[in-house]
């Protein structure tokens, strides 16, 4: 039996029931399938792709990196300690392709006389590249119809699509998902260490927390092209790690993508996933924890796994990371 939340148009309310294995879309991930992603990334050059690998061959203590197994967590009086919460930010905070990210994009497509829109189908493709240049590049890249962009226009046209996004991001068009600014607060409270971890650009993650309030909740935000390699790669982990001063064992990162799943489990990360708007079809098999949402304590998110209704807090996470020590 295959478990999966059901879908609709609205965010994840919750509500899980079976489904047939024959139903669209939840053929389930071969081993060698989820391989073959994590090595995707090792298609780009060599120069690139160590840098990642070596220093998050550092943060995990041993020459090998990550491929020699995850360590395990350091466990002080028999609990295992939590250092640090890492976040992704479009899908994971909020809605944001969305309500964001896509309506941006075909605004600063129609000012620019460009003869095409993205509707929900071709944005969700154009979701499995990371990064807005270079969406766009693969959109162009697959029209041979449509007239070519030099490097030039497609980074002047993202920048507009940053401007309009900001804007809306501003005026309250683009709102948190349930429980994102209660853990983010109590995390802080109890004195957790913050960090973002996103390929969307600075501007974006900067206005997001403006308007919600948390500008001011994060030690680390790794954002845009900070690192030479996007997710699925672990560059950006392993820069946010770095910077933070933890072990990959010693945090917790939430995604809503297979590419940022893939991307935490590279880097040494246990990975809760929330699934968004447009993956709620993905592959979340080596996900640590799967819910719906992080949840509120009078709307709680679900188990996608169980069922069983959910409030991710900290003291939930760290029940869970001494229960998988136990196992």
């Amino acid at each position: 039996m295959v478990v999966a939340a059901t879908v609709s148009p609205e965010p994840i309310v919750g509500k899980v029931q079976p489904l047939p294995r024959d139903a669209p879309g939840m053929e389930r991930v071969t081993v060698g399938r989820f391989k073959s992603r994590l090595l995707t990334y090792r298609k780009q050059p060599a120069k690139s792709r160590n840098i990642g690998a070596r220093v998050c061959g550092h943060l995990c203590g041993s020459r090998g990196g990550v491929r020699g197994g995850r360590k395990r967590a350091t466990i002080i009086g028999g609990r295992t300690v939590l250092e640090a919460l890492i976040f992704d930010v479009d899908g994971t905070l909020a809605e944001t392709e969305r309500d964001g990210h896509r309506p941006a994009f075909n605004q600063a497509f129609r000012e620019a006389g460009l003869p095409f829109q993205w509707d929900e189908e071709t944005y969700g493709r154009l979701l499995k590249v990371t990064g807005g240049k270079e969406r766009i590049r693969r959109f162009l890249a697959e029209r041979p119809d449509c007239s070519a962009l030099t490097d030039a226009d497609i980074a002047r046209l993202h920048r507009r699509k940053t401007e309009l996004y900001t804007a809306w991001v501003q005026s309250g068009a683009v709102r948190l998902r349930p429980g994102v600014r209660r853990l983010i607060r109590e995390a802080k409270a109890l004195g957790l260490k913050l960090a973002i971890a996103t390929t969307t650009s600075p501007d974006n993650v900067d206005a997001l927390l403006a308007r919600a309030g948390l500008s001011d909740a994060f030690d680390v935000v790794g954002a845009g092209d900070v690192v030479p390699r996007k997710k699925p790669a672990p560059d950006i982990y392993a820069y946010v790690l770095d910077r933070l001063g933890v072990r990959p064992d010693e945090a917790i990162a939430f995604e809503d993508s297979e590419n940022g799943l893939i991307a935490g489990v590279m880097a040494g990360l246990r990975v809760v996933v929330t699934p968004s708007h447009y993956t709620r079809g993905e592959h979340f098999d080596r996900a640590w924890a799967l819910v719906t949402d992080l949840g509120e304590p009078d709307r709680p998110g679900f188990d996608v796994r169980t069922g069983e209704p959910v409030v991710v807090d900290v003291g939930w996470l760290k029940q869970k990371l001494t229960q998988g020590m136990q196992n």
